[in-house]
């Protein structure tokens, strides 16, 4: 612990899943960022009392995921973190029990060896645990969109079966009657699972007040815990790790201080990645309300291959470009959208390259619009490869994040480059009700009138005007 908090840090395995833990960890009045290249983190030094790298390893193989997983493990380890989480998805998607092994092996050599504590619920999105199930809004998550995701579908709803089949670290449950007899019922198992050797053990719960006991009983543990959730429960334990060293008050009383921000332009725009549903649905009722305007990028005609950077993109992306800019000049909200209802679905190979290209098409659109007089202020961006595409393509390293929006939705800054200071909203293509964008539109639009109130004047230094980190992360 110092002064200000502790030094929290989480392996997260896409940008929007590590923004939407973020968001509950900055509630607490901690300084929270998200760092797109965990490989850097032990470089970087200042104000922070909680970071999260970002691995983007949902959808690439087990081995790959769990060298990244390690990669982003020692970066933190090197930079000073003393208490660590493991941010996984929320319908138990991707690599989970590599990446598990993967963190708790570098954790056992740097002579740390944890108890992972699996708690995948997030009541407040409608994901519950019981009988070791994951049910999403009542359905087992194999049952919803998780299980037709065309680069990691979920097969099972048993969170331990995902697990086994990923992992042969030794296991077991603690089901929901013994979560509901309190935290000195839940410690006692957890110290009994230890004592049979247990690596992993996985919690139901199915409220926030569930989650609270599990929290309670992991710190009165003798060995350090790993958390591995959605958010919910690593933001929890850092709660009651604060309570009990008599800085929850102070830091939920001061809250982080706000860094300067750059003065924006009002306008706003987007980008939506995913092709769930669920997704497609959010845009439409946005259209349908007036809040965006859609802007379909064509991806199927371009050969994504052969587009190597932002400089020469498809002819194509012209037409594209200048149907947002239009909008823009309209007043209205372009949202580029990379699938429409019917259409064929792309390759799963295909995800990095169009990420790449989105990215690539935002970051051209952020500096057209400056051009033309429409400055953008705010950026959505829904799925996580599009998102850390557009955060590289527009030179940011960093992301500041600042407060949910609502569950699993983030509200956050970009840090350094030329358009440091942009507000984003991310959120993960499986997340919200229909009508999720149209309130995410509506939250951008009110943090980037705050932040565009001083428009035309000079960019602050200490935001990294030149393209640096200023201030540089790192512990308080």
């Amino acid at each position: 612990m110092t002064a200000r908090g502790f030094s929290l840090g989480v392996v997260a395995d896409d940008l929007t899943g590590a923004n939407a833990t973020g968001v509950g960890l900055a509630a607490l009045g901690m300084e929270v960022w998200s760092v797109l290249d965990p490989g850097a983190v032990s470089e970087l030094s200042g104000p922070a009392q909680a970071l999260t790298g970002v691995t983007e390893s949902r959808a690439i193989p087990p081995d790959e995921a769990a060298s990244r997983v390690r990669a982003a493990t020692e970066g933190l380890l090197a930079a000073g973190a003393t208490t660590f989480g493991k941010r996984i998805d929320s319908t138990l998607r991707g690599n989970l029990g590599a990446e598990l092994e993967a963190m708790l092996a570098v954790l056992d050599g740097a002579g740390h060896p944890h108890l992972a504590l699996v708690v995948p619920a997030y009541p407040a999105s409608g994901r519950v645990v019981a009988g070791g199930y994951l049910l999403v809004h009542g359905v087992p998550v194999q049952e919803t969109g998780a299980g037709r995701d065309p680069s990691a579908p979920v097969r099972k709803s048993q969170a331990a079966q995902v697990l086994a089949e990923q992992t042969r670290l030794p296991m077991e449950l603690v089901e929901l009657d013994r979560v509901m007899q309190g935290p000195e019922a839940v410690r006692h198992a957890l110290h009994e699972a230890t004592r049979r050797r247990r690596r992993v053990v996985v919690v139901d719960a199915t409220t926030d007040a569930h989650i609270e006991t599990i929290a309670r009983a992991a710190v009165a543990l003798p060995q350090p815990v790993l958390s591995v959730d959605p958010g919910p429960f690593t933001t929890a334990l850092a709660r009651v790790r604060l309570e009990q060293a008599s800085l929850l008050r102070e830091l939920a009383a001061e809250g982080p201080e706000p860094a300067a921000t750059p003065a924006l332009g009002p306008y706003l725009a987007g980008a939506v990645g995913s092709v769930t549903d669920l997704s497609l649905r959010q845009v439409a009722a946005a259209a349908k309300a007036g809040v965006i305007e859609p802007i379909s990028v064509p991806l199927a005609e371009w050969d994504l291959a052969a587009v190597p950077s932002d400089e020469s993109l498809p002819e194509a992306a012209a037409r594209v470009l200048e149907a947002a800019l239009t909008s823009l000049r309209a007043g209205r909200r372009p949202v580029l959208v990379t699938h429409a209802p019917g259409a064929p679905l792309l390759p799963p190979h295909a995800a990095r390259s169009v990420a790449r290209v989105v990215g690539a098409l935002v970051a051209a659109l952020a500096r057209a619009a400056a051009a033309q007089g429409t400055p953008l202020g705010g950026l959505y961006l829904s799925g996580g490869d599009i998102t850390v595409a557009t955060c590289r393509a527009l030179g940011s390293a960093a992301l500041r994040l600042e407060a949910q929006v609502e569950p699993l939705v983030a509200l956050a800054r970009l840090d350094g480059g030329p358009h440091a200071g942009l507000v984003l909203v991310t959120k993960g293509g499986l997340v919200g009700d229909d009508q999720a964008l149209v309130r995410a539109m509506e939250a951008l639009a009110c943090r980037v009138a705050q932040a565009s109130q001083g428009y035309g004047a000079p960019a602050s230094p200490s935001m990294g005007a030149t393209g640096s980190l200023v201030p540089p992360l790192g512990w308080a």
